[in-house]
């Protein structure tokens, strides 16, 4: 099992840690302001330790990203995934089809092959 520390939060999970809604957290992370990673490209997470690490700060973030709508950002930095920690995501979204996929082909081998 993972550590509590290495554990991804979804959008929601991570609005909710923080105390703030998941629009502001969406601008937050779209401002380089939060460290956010993209999973297959559509889905973001959050890292427990970053959240706990901004939360102080949190309030100033905010009122900076609010006080300042015209000011151009620089692009969010984020860091890179390691095959190893892409893989586990996957596993971790899609167990229960590649389980039940070898199931499937498991049993069809014994109905065709065996002629059970």
């Amino acid at each position: 099992m993972l550590e509590e520390k290495e554990k991804l939060l979804n959008l929601s999970e991570a609005a909710q840690f923080l105390g703030i809604t998941e629009d502001k957290l969406k601008r937050l992370s779209e401002a380089g302001e939060i460290s956010a990673y993209k999973i297959g490209g559509i889905f973001l997470r959050f890292k427990v330790e970053q959240l706990t690490a901004i939360k102080p700060n949190l309030k100033e973030k905010l009122e900076s990203l609010s006080s300042e709508p015209g000011k151009a950002r620089t692009a969010p930095t984020r860091e890179k995934y390691t095959f190893f920690e892409r893989l586990r995501e996957f596993w971790h979204f899609y167990d229960f089809y590649i389980v039940a996929l070898l199931i499937i082909g498991f049993i069809l081998y014994v109905i065709f092959k065996l002629g059970v």
